[in-house]
């Protein structure tokens, strides 16, 4: 019983952490050169996009394995509540 309610205690404080917590990505927007800028400065831009997107995909996949990752360890306190409950 004290095992059961443990957990379930365990369970709820790991969600309300989880939850406090948001992540934003690291990555910069480029500024864009204004209309008569020298073809280096709109060669840069063109590249400073490239490496921003590039950031932002890198961020997007970083949260989707990180929502794997807690998807299976709810599954896995489910489970384990479970058999504490038998």
């Amino acid at each position: 019983m004290r095992t059961t309610l443990f957990l379930i205690l365990m369970f709820i404080s790991l969600n309300t952490v989880a939850n406090s917590f948001m992540s934003e990505p690291s990555c910069f927007a480029p500024n864009k050169p204004l209309i008569f800028s020298p073809n280096s400065y709109i060669e840069r831009y063109n590249l400073d996009v490239i490496e921003y997107k590039s950031c932002i995909y890198r961020f997007i996949k970083e949260q989707e394995q990180a929502i794997i990752l807690h998807e299976k360890s709810i599954e896995n306190a489910k489970e384990l509540l479970n058999s504490q409950l038998k």
